[in-house]
């Protein structure tokens, strides 16, 4: 989709490659990094790509932030979550010669 997408180097487009690395569970009850992009493998949801930009800690609450303006923040409970991988690097489509 184009939700990452606001025509900035940052963009994550369609057609793009991200590497990322897992971030286990026991870390999740330590404040994350935020904000950064992470691929988030939710329960009912799906493979979400978005940045994380709020975590309470408390209550498990993550608040997810689209680059796009035309797509509103949302929150999910982290006990929702089945993976976490934090974006380590993005290969546009034009390097990768797809």
């Amino acid at each position: 989709g184009d939700s990452m997408d606001d025509d900035s180097k940052r963009s994550i487009c369609s057609g793009d490659v991200v590497l990322g690395r897992e971030l286990y569970k026991q870390y999740w009850t330590c404040k994350l990094h935020v904000p950064r992009v992470f691929v988030i493998v939710h329960r009912t949801e799906g493979i979400i790509l978005k940045e994380i930009v709020s975590h309470n800690v408390e209550t498990g609450i993550i608040t997810c932030h689209s680059f796009n303006s035309d797509y509103d923040d949302f929150e999910l409970n982290l006990s929702d979550v089945v993976q976490l991988f934090y974006i380590k690097e993005v290969k546009r489509e034009a390097e990768n010669g797809y």
